[in-house]
């Protein structure tokens, strides 16, 4: 028997989940949080899509901002989220965001899930290195900083990794997109997460 995906669902409300669960069902292996606790319990990087719904109850912050702070705290950059919404514009959401996030559904208009069930299959089905170079572009144009020059240090630091003519943090992005060991990988992003904690504070 094939494995399927495996998916990972935050969802608070049991309004509809029997359909949306199904739907799901048919092609990942569905984990489900209802809340930010139980998000922080389950999320793991073995996840290959993350779905989240925008209105979490109890909590300050939405569900698509919880994931994302998980993200930060646990240096998951690989994973594609949809996030999807009922009761909030999803279109002003996708405005706001960008390409944060893999995909953006509304699911008032989406009763039997069939159509956040076809986003999560393309969003899963996207290369992990393209997922990280698209979100780490999203995160560094958030803060205005996607073609902000490299200093000689860290220029330095990648010939000494055999990454040569990166000049920007743009350039640096793009080279996630290229066919790289999970080491030289982890090196790249080890300087992003530096670089995007500097501008961060």
């Amino acid at each position: 028997m094939i494995e399927k995906p495996k998916l990972l669902l935050l969802e608070d409300s049991d309004k509809g989940i029997d359909l949306i669960l199904d739907s799901l069902s048919e092609y990942f292996d569905v984990t489900r949080a209802k809340d930010q606790f139980q998000l922080e319990e389950k999320i793991n990087a073995e996840f290959q899509v993350i779905v989240t719904d925008v209105s979490i109850n109890n909590s300050d912050k939405t569900g698509f901002q919880l994931i994302d702070d998980l993200r930060v705290n646990m240096r998951i950059t690989r994973i594609p989220i949809v996030v999807y919404s009922a009761n909030v514009n999803i279109e002003d959401i996708e405005k706001e965001q960008g390409k944060l996030f893999c995909g953006y559904v509304d699911k008032g208009n989406d009763v039997s899930g069939d159509v956040l069930l076809q986003t999560c299959i393309d969003c899963s089905k996207e290369r992990q290195n393209v997922v990280s170079m698209t979100v780490w572009e999203a995160s560094f144009a958030k803060l205005g900083k996607l073609n902000h020059p490299l200093t000689e240090d860290v220029i330095g630091k990648l010939k000494i990794l055999g990454i040569f003519d990166i000049k920007t943090i743009k350039d640096l992005c793009t080279q996630l997109n290229n066919n790289i060991e999970d080491s030289e990988w982890k090196s790249l992003e080890d300087v992003l997460w530096t670089l995007w904690y500097e501008f961060k504070e």
